[in-house]
């Protein structure tokens, strides 16, 4: 999270702002809202997204699955038990999934209000 912000000055003056703005409203009887900084967590988020602790996971189909394989009809079945294995990587860094996903932006991630 440091690097990104690092290498992003604009996001780490909105977290900074976000948590000089907030946190000096805490004290020790205060239960700690992580709502209160929709900022900070987005910030985690994207780079949960950019940078995948994982290499790789699996899943166990628990039915039978039919995927639509691209944009000319072409449809492959998976059947019910299969393992297969999922690289998050490919998929957070896949455009079809995230808007200009090769860059790092936490405020996909925020809901403003």
């Amino acid at each position: 999270t440091m690097y990104c912000l690092s290498k992003h000055p604009r996001c780490q003056d909105r977290a900074c702002e976000e948590a000089r703005r907030v946190l000096p409203t805490l004290n020790d009887n205060t239960k700690f809202d992580e709502d209160a900084l929709p900022y900070c967590k987005a910030v985690i988020m994207e780079t949960l997204r950019v940078h995948t602790p994982v290499i790789f996971t699996t899943r166990v189909s628990s039915k039978d699955l039919t995927l639509d394989t691209d944009d000319n009809g072409g449809m492959v079945t998976i059947p019910k038990d299969t393992r297969f294995i999922i690289h998050p990587t490919m998929v957070h860094l896949d455009e079809r999934n995230f808007d200009r996903a090769e860059e790092f932006l936490p405020e996909r991630w925020v809901r403003w209000e």
